[in-house]
């Protein structure tokens, strides 16, 4: 996938928005929410996935952000 945007007037930061295009290595499809989002090629998880923005799977789409400080908090208070 190819990275768009870290920021959104729409989500106060908190979504990764990207683009699953041809020639960008696949997409975001429907089942595929609450899968990961890594850092490039390695296992650090900057994204859950939430949504994709069209029919066909084959667009852009979204991913909640983890490598914010809200949200590793939120995940930490699980895991105590």
């Amino acid at each position: 996938m190819k990275l768009i945007n870290l920021t959104s007037a729409l989500t106060d930061g908190y979504n990764i928005f990207h683009t699953g295009s041809r020639g960008t290595g696949g997409g975001t499809c429907f089942g595929d929410s609450g899968g990961p989002v890594f850092l490039g090629t390695s296992n650090v998880l900057v994204g859950i996935t939430s949504f994709v923005l069209n029919e066909n799977c084959a667009g852009g789409g979204g991913a909640y952000r983890t490598d914010i400080a809200t949200a590793q908090d939120f995940i930490t208070s699980f895991l105590r």
